[in-house]
């Protein structure tokens, strides 16, 4: 197996979905990645595969990122606010990828899969998170109704700013995420 054709084909998947959606095919995705049909199954069984593959090779170059630059160290409010701008400007600055997660996301074939595995990336994150309910910094509920309020506001501003042409997240739009989550 090629190392360059399967990120050929992952790279295709990202910017043929992000443009149709779902919908499209593999033997679409292979014509772009200039490969035969079949090639394709040689390095992913079928297309939902593809498509999961493709979402977390995004979501594994986010959470690599996102553990080298976020300070740990700071105060609450500053690594959230930190997590906030380091997610939303990668976003912003990738909107084929965020195209292409937010339809995965919306996707009932996917998103239950999706979400589980994802999970599994927000590991790095739980200790902190925990921490934050111990002492009473974040908002009372439970943590998918408080960080799904964040994720969806700050869906909306990576969805405004790309279409606004604005590169990163504002001091307002952070203020208002900060405000979504704190106690």
């Amino acid at each position: 197996m090629s190392i360059k054709t399967k990120d050929s084909l992952i790279n295709n998947t990202i910017k043929l979905v992000s443009e149709v959606g779902l919908k499209a095919s593999t033997s679409e995705i292979s014509k772009m990645s200039n490969v035969a049909a079949g090639t394709l199954f040689v390095h992913f069984k079928n297309k939902e595969e593809l498509i999961s593959n493709t979402y977390f090779s995004i979501k594994d170059e986010l959470q690599n990122r996102l553990n080298k630059e976020i300070n740990f160290d700071d105060t609450p409010e500053n690594i959230c606010k930190e997590v906030f701008v380091f997610m939303g400007n990668f976003y912003i600055n990738r909107p084929r990828e965020f195209k292409f997660v937010m339809f995965t996301e919306q996707d009932p074939m996917f998103s239950n899969k999706s979400f589980a595995k994802s999970k599994e990336y927000d590991s790095a994150l739980e200790l902190f998170i925990k921490d934050l309910e111990k002492n009473n910094i974040i908002k009372k509920g439970s943590r998918e109704q408080v960080f799904g309020a964040a994720w969806a506001l700050l869906k909306y501003f990576i969805s405004f700013n790309i279409e606004n042409k604005v590169r990163e997240l504002t001091k307002i739009q952070i203020a208002m995420l900060w405000d979504t989550i704190k106690a």
